[in-house]
C-alpha cells in the first residue's frame, strides 16, 4: 500500500523481532538540534488558523503528541516527499507498528500540512474554509496508496481521536503490484491550527476483521500538544535560525 514509508514500515517490522522492547509511551520533545529546526509557517483566514511545518527532507521530528503504545510496538518518524496540488512537499510523518490479531497494525500519522482551501459560496472565492476530512483524503492517494493499487473509501464519518473528534472514513486498498491487499480507515482533524491525519490498517487485510478495537484503542490515548511543541520550538531556537513565521490573511465580506 504505502509507498516512500514502505521502507521504514519493513525496518520497523524487522526491529519488532529484535529481543528490545520498546518503552510504550512515546514524548513529544522538539528537535535536539536549532540548525534543523523546521520552518513553520502560520496562514489565517477568518474560520481557521492552518499551522504548515517545513521540515528538512529526511528530518526526523516527534510529532506534538503523545501516544502509548501496546508492548513490543515501534515508532519511526520521517519525511515524505508528495507532489501535492500546490506543488511538491515535504510532509514530517510518524509510523507505529506492532502485532495485532495475528498479524500487523499500523497508524500512520502525518502532520504539519497544508490545508486546500475550498469556497463556502461558489460565487464568493474570498470566503473559504478548511476540509480536514478532504485534506486526509487527497493524502491517502498522493502519500500512501500506489498509483496502480484499486482504492475505495466509504462516505465521510466521525471518529473518535484521543479526546477529540475528527471526521474520515474507511478505506480498502487491493490488487496493488508491490504490496499486499489491506483495508483500515483514516480520521482527519485540525487541532489548534496544526493538521493531523491517521491512517490505521492492518496486513493481511483478514487481519482487520478483529483488529479495529484493537486498534481504536490505541487511538483513544492520544493527546494533542501543539502549543507546547510550538513553545519549545521558539524557545530552543536561536536568533540566527528562528523559523520564518508570515501569515497570510483571507478576508471575508
Amino acid at each position: 500500500m504505502m509507498k516512500k514509508i514502505n521502507f521504514l514500515v519493513g525496518l520497523l517490522i524487522c526491529m519488532m523481532l529484535l529481543p528490545i522492547m520498546l518503552n510504550a509511551q512515546t514524548a513529544t520533545p522538539s528537535p535536539d538540534d536549532p540548525e534543523i529546526t523546521p520552518e513553520i509557517t502560520p496562514e489565517a483566514t477568518p474560520e481557521v488558523i492552518n499551522i504548515i511545518i517545513e521540515p528538512s527532507e529526511g528530518q526526523e521530528i516527534d510529532p506534538p503528541i503523545s501516544i502509548t503504545l501496546p508492548e513490543g510496538w515501534r515508532s519511526q518518524n520521517g519525511t515524505i516527499v508528495v507532489q501535492d496540488i500546490i506543488g511538491l512537499r515535504v510532509l514530517p510523518f510518524t509510523v507505529y507498528v506492532g502485532e495485532v490479531n495475528g498479524g500487523i497494525g499500523f497508524i500512520v500519522l502525518l502532520w504539519g500540512f497544508e490545508s486546500i482551501a475550498i469556497s463556502a459560496d461558489p460565487m464568493n472565492t474570498e470566503n473559504v474554509v478548511f476540509n480536514p476530512f478532504m485534506d486526509g483524503a487527497r493524502l491517502l492517494r498522493l502519500a500512501l496508496v500506489e498509483s496502480e493499487c484499486n482504492l475505495g473509501t466509504d462516505v465521510e464519518r466521525e471518529y473518535p481521536i484521543g479526546d477529540k473528534i475528527g471526521r474520515g472514513t474507511s478505506f480498502a486498498v487491493v490488487s496493488c503490484p508491490n504490496t499486499v491487499d489491506t483495508r483500515g480507515w483514516f480520521v482527519s482533524i485540525n487541532e489548534e491550527g496544526l493538521n493531523f491525519a491517521f491512517y490505521v490498517y492492518a496486513e493481511p487485510i483478514e487481519t482487520m476483521d478483529g483488529a479495529e478495537a484493537d486498534l481504536q484503542a490505541i487511538l483513544d490515548t492520544v493527546r494533542f500538544d501543539v502549543q507546547g511543541y510550538l513553545e519549545r520550538i521558539r524557545a530552543e531556537a536561536t536568533p540566527e535560525v528562528t523559523p520564518e513565521i508570515t501569515a497570510e490573511a483571507t478576508t471575508t465580506p
